[in-house]
């Protein structure tokens, strides 16, 4: 039971940022020889689990979920990112988010699992408009043959319609609607309560975890 002891997820090694190298897949001779055969095997359907645990945790909803409970899906990133892996350095499986970005990015898997405060960051939804490019025209009104259905940032459909922009008045325009439609260029820091996912998924998970060495080892 000593690896099963030593089981970790997102939120024990940092807080749901892992950043994964693929050579730390349990099909990988090198963790099989590091581990066994049946460890690793047991290891990997535990990841998995656990994995798909916190996936099915969250759920999809117009706004935010409530402090204390699974993140909503808007876009789905942070659901479809997750992996599972062996850690070498401690022997174990660690389960959570792939890390996005380089150094400097906000820590939004890691923010949303512990709470604390998300530093200001770029929009990156966020499109700056201008002559000569194609942008918005309009929000609503009469449907056109470049009217299409987006998200805003309250993730409402919206009806927008795009043209070719002519001039810096057209330009301008659409960078209001951009503004409109996502927010400002830079969102400001903010104050986010805890909404756990991986640590609750570990805990659903546990019972399960001994009959998965069990029958590895019979």
């Amino acid at each position: 039971m000593g690896v099963m002891k030593r089981m970790s997820t997102a939120r024990q090694m940092g807080g749901g940022n892992v950043r994964f190298n693929t050579r730390a897949f349990f099909d990988r001779q090198a963790v099989i020889d590091a581990v066994g055969k049946a460890s690793a095997a047991a290891m990997a359907q535990a990841g998995y689990r656990i994995m798909r645990t916190a996936q099915r945790s969250m759920r999809r909803r117009k706004g935010a979920s409530k402090p204390g409970t699974p993140p909503s899906v808007h876009r789905g990133d942070l659901k479809r990112l997750m992996e599972f892996a062996y850690d070498p350095r401690a022997r174990s499986t660690v389960v959570g988010p792939v890390l996005i970005g380089g150094g400097g990015s906000m820590p939004v898997p890691r923010v949303l699992e512990l709470g604390g405060r998300a530093a200001a960051h770029v929009n990156r939804r966020r499109l700056t408009r201008r002559v000569g490019d194609g942008g918005e025209i309009r929000i609503g009104g009469r449907p056109a043959k470049t009217t299409k259905p987006v998200r805003d940032w309250k993730n409402r459909t919206i009806q927008v319609t795009y043209a070719h922009l002519y001039t810096q008045g057209q330009a301008d325009r659409a960078n209001e609607i951009q503004e409109e439609l996502y927010g400002p260029m830079m969102m400001p820091a903010a104050d986010i309560d805890p909404r756990p996912y991986m640590g609750p998924a570990l805990e659903r998970t546990r019972p399960q975890l001994p009959q998965l060495w069990y029958s590895s080892v019979r």
